[in-house]
């Protein structure tokens, strides 16, 4: 088989695969925990935000920016 013909076959199984997760998708959608947004009380709980002060920090610079670009009630209200 050539080099080109094997690169073809697996273009093709490649390219089933896609529309095959396509057309899952669309019958039932997938949604993973890992890629939901983190609530605002997770923030104070995770050790990702807390781990170290870099990170304490950066939760803190996100608020802030958050707090003056939407308001001071913005959570509240969302």
């Amino acid at each position: 088989m050539s080099k080109h013909a094997r690169l073809a076959k697996h273009w093709i199984e490649l390219d089933r695969m896609r529309r095959r997760a396509v057309r899952e998708q669309k019958i039932k959608p997938y949604t993973d925990l890992a890629l939901t947004p983190v609530s605002e009380e997770e923030t104070e709980t995770l050790e990702m935000f807390t781990h170290n002060e870099a990170a304490r920090h950066e939760v803190a610079h996100v608020r802030k920016v958050d707090e003056l670009t939407h308001g001071k009630n913005a959570r509240a209200v969302a």
